[in-house]
């Protein structure tokens, strides 16, 4: 790439914005936790925030109530406040009522030991930054009632493996889940995937594209090296660039299509860089002719029969490449017991074929 991709990580790890304000009242919640509030510009409601002293901070598990009294007073609660539990190393989990419908710009930045978050039925807004380096938190299911997600909300998640996007949420942004443990993504109501939105999530091999799909930016999925699948529900190609794809391995990556696209595809400007696509609902290996290469296992790795000159790329189930060598005759090719992808190109084109080494 053109930037240095960890300059983003190293500048915001070397700093925590913590919360800049006073705080209007405290209140013991239920479970003995000291919780922060201010007064929402209405003074009818609340949101939860921090102690202006960044020595005192939230820890353990902080269950948030619905309703604070202060001075015989009840008020709703209903927004995490900017930077609220920002950079609180000793918060373990954290359980937001219903009526918490927003949840500021770095709220839980850098709270690197929370495992666990309930998050509220009726939340609408995520900011920016606002999970960004949570190092412990694994699955996660964002709320139907979710429309607005806030640039690097989920960044650097590295043990996030899975989540649930809600239907109403009409693009990915900027650098959502870069450098996220994801090791699959589901966007089906997705029309934009913004720029670098999944950038270096090194575990990421399986993609499922909507019908809604129109463009994927600069870097989306670049760098994602464990990328296998992508299954796409739009018979037209949604727009992408040179960079969508940056540095991964096309030729060990299958990409599905509806019935009947399969040409459409394979003449679309920059899709033609990926050799394997092939309709949904087939295995996603284009056979190799028999009349020119044969490839079957034998004990302690494959052999290769090739009639004609041919080009053989072996990939473990990973997408790297194990072996690669021109075949015009037989040969072995020793490989442990496991799954393999064979690619085969020559005069009849490229063809993948999964092999079980037993």
């Amino acid at each position: 790439m053109r930037k240095n991709l960890s300059s983003f990580a190293l500048l915001c790890l070397s700093c925590i914005v913590y919360c800049a304000y006073a705080y209007d009242f405290s209140a013991v919640n239920a479970d003995n936790t000291v919780i922060y509030y201010n007064y929402m510009p209405d003074s009818l409601s609340v949101k939860v925030t921090c102690h202006n002293d960044s020595e005192i901070q939230y820890s353990g598990a902080v269950v948030i109530p619905d309703t604070v009294v202060f001075q015989d007073v009840s008020y709703p609660v209903v927004e995490i406040d900017s930077s609220a539990f920002a950079g609180d190393f000793g918060l373990t989990s954290v359980v937001m009522p219903n009526s918490i419908t927003a949840i500021g710009n770095y709220a839980f930045s850098s709270c690197r030991n929370m495992a666990s978050i309930t998050l509220s039925d009726n939340l609408t807004r995520i900011g920016t930054n606002a999970f960004f380096y949570c190092q412990r938190i694994t699955s996660l299911v964002l709320p139907e009632s979710l429309t607005e997600l806030g640039t690097s909300a989920f960044g650097y998640c590295e043990t996030l493996k899975n989540i649930t996007l809600p239907s109403q949420m009409a693009s990915i942004p900027y650098e959502a889940f870069r450098n996220s443990g994801l090791t699959n993504i589901t966007l089906d109501n997705i029309s934009v995937i913004g720029e670098r939105a999944f950038l270096s999530c090194g575990s990421l091999e399986k993609i499922r594209l909507g019908n809604q799909v129109d463009s994927i930016k600069d870097y989306a999925f670049g760098l994602c090296l464990a990328l296998k699948e992508i299954h796409i529900d739009m018979a037209t190609p949604p727009a992408i660039t040179n960079e969508t794809f940056y540095n991964i391995n096309k030729s060990a990556c299958v990409v599905y299509v509806p019935q009947g696209a399969v040409d459409t595809y394979k003449t679309t400007s920059l899709w033609t860089d990926f050799p394997n696509i092939v309709e949904e609902g087939s295995d996603g290996i284009r056979s190799i002719s028999a009349d020119h290469t044969q490839i079957v296992p034998v004990s302690g790795g494959i052999r290769i029969d090739s009639k004609t000159a041919a080009k053989i790329t072996v990939f473990d189930i990973g997408g790297r490449q194990i072996y690669r060598s021109v075949s015009d005759g037989k040969q072995i090719v020793p490989l442990q017991q496991g799954v393999y992808l064979v690619q085969v190109q020559n005069n009849e084109g490229v063809g993948l074929q999964k092999i079980i080494v037993y």
